[in-house]
């Protein structure tokens, strides 16, 4: 008996791992068919020492070309976004203001990963941070809702939602007492 210890014990980890793999094998289906899908598109894969990569996520479409790419995270406009003008502001605050956010996997959807994406509008100083009336975000058009309008200061103006592709998003900040929105832009690189 002394002889078949060492050979258990080299093979507890194996069976260990095997055992998760058979009991979530439609979960383990998904993930090993979502790499094969950005493998055939061309994404990078790697598996070494430091793990399992697979290249950049898919970058949104141009034009949203049937239901199956609109993104639905569930947003509800609360309100209408008329009367949203549409002139250029002050070169020297634009400099003042920046988009910034971070992403994480959020789960697999229809083989698709989709990520949380959160945005966050920055101001250079306090002064001009309390000078944000509001921040209306223009997501891609694969988004259900694509214009959300932020009016709360906390967390600096975040907008939470989530995704399955790159895109660039844009973002019309406005001032108190100033009519023209200042525009920012920002590219949405997934990470998990």
């Amino acid at each position: 008996m002394k002889d078949w210890i060492p050979l258990l014990q080299e093979l507890i980890w194996p069976i260990f791992i095997g055992l998760l793999i058979y009991l979530n094998k439609s979960w383990f289906k998904e993930i090993l068919d979502t790499v094969k899908e950005r493998v055939k598109v061309g994404s990078e894969f790697n598996i070494g020492p430091s793990g399992i990569s697979v290249g950049k996520a898919p970058v949104l479409p141009d034009a949203v070309i049937g239901t199956d790419d609109i993104i639905d995270d569930g947003y509800n406009p609360e309100s209408t976004q008329a009367n949203i003008p549409d002139e250029p502001a002050s070169q020297v605050i634009d400099e003042q203001l920046s988009l910034s956010h971070r992403t994480s996997f959020w789960k697999i959807k229809d083989g698709r990963v989709y990520y949380r994406i959160f945005i966050t509008t920055h101001a250079a100083n306090q002064e001009l941070k309390s000078k944000i009336e509001k921040v209306v975000y223009h997501l891609h058009p694969s988004f259900k809702n694509p214009t959300r309008v932020i009016t709360t200061h906390d967390n600096d103006f975040l907008l939470k939602t989530n995704g399955w592709g790159e895109f660039v998003t844009r973002a019309d900040v406005y001032l108190k007492n100033d009519s023209a929105p200042i525009k920012l832009n920002r590219y949405i690189e997934l990470k998990a």
